[in-house]
């Protein structure tokens, strides 16, 4: 996942930031369930969101979660 403009704050579970673009949130491929969560303080307003996802497993989803503060 990548937020143009936005550079992520933290990368958690099975994910980690791209050291050469810290706008892009991945992991790399492997067997099993997999967590990722990523943070970042996005200001008020619309923001585009670039997304390459693919299933090879059954079960998978995708959860978009915002906060205030």
């Amino acid at each position: 996942m990548r937020l143009p403009g936005l550079k992520l704050m933290g990368a958690h579970g099975d994910g980690f930031i791209d050291p050469l673009d810290p706008e892009y949130l991945c992991r790399e491929i492997s067997g099993g369930t997999n967590r990722i969560l990523g943070t970042v303080r996005i200001p008020t307003g619309e923001h585009l969101q670039e997304m390459v996802h693919g299933n090879r497993i059954l079960r998978n989803s995708i959860s978009l979660l915002a906060a205030r503060g």
